[in-house]
């Protein structure tokens, strides 16, 4: 199973998630929700089931209280 990168950045009160790869952006409000907002805009992009997605995710950007 392939690995994709999501970049996230914090926003305002929202955090934007980026798989470039793909050429894909979405949003998540927590930090508990971004693994699977990033799997869940990769799963529709490529057309395959949630499980066969694998993600990295890496903060970017100013740090931020997490």
């Amino acid at each position: 199973m392939p690995t994709h990168t999501a970049y996230v950045t914090a926003d305002d009160r929202w955090w934007l998630v980026s798989v470039p790869e793909l050429d894909v952006v979405t949003q998540a409000q927590h930090l508990r929700d971004i693994d699977r907002m990033a799997r869940e805009v990769i799963a529709v992009r490529l057309d395959v089931p949630l499980s066969e997605i694998a993600v990295q995710v890496r903060v970017t950007g100013p740090s931020v209280a997490v």
